[in-house]
């Protein structure tokens, strides 16, 4: 590794990043919940685990953070996205706790 590694650079990492984070999941070669991470070990010179569990919801108010600081621009349409997770997963729940109560 050089001095000037990108390891643990914030600033460098998320705003690289996230640019290709966005081209690959516009491409549909890998969603964000894929390569975000990946950003956040590098950024913070850390390990990578691979995780996709109940963290994701964090992750998705981790990316909106990051793109509001990296990419300032794209945040209300990121900030939407989440709206629209979080108003899906809530409209999920609901249904399955009205399913297991018509079964009872």
């Amino acid at each position: 590794m050089s001095e000037d590694s990108l390891f643990g650079d914030a600033d460098r990492v998320l705003t690289v990043g996230l640019l290709i984070s966005s081209y690959m999941n516009f491409g549909g070669y890998h969603s964000f919940v894929e390569t975000f991470p990946i950003e956040q070990a590098v950024a913070s010179n850390s390990n990578f685990d691979v995780v996709v569990d109940a963290r994701q919801k964090g992750l998705y108010r981790e990316m909106v953070n990051a793109v509001s600081r990296y990419a300032p621009a794209a945040a209300p349409k990121v900030r939407r996205y989440l709206e629209d997770y979080d108003q899906a997963t809530n409209l999920h729940r609901i249904n399955s706790m009205f399913r297991l109560r018509s079964r009872l």
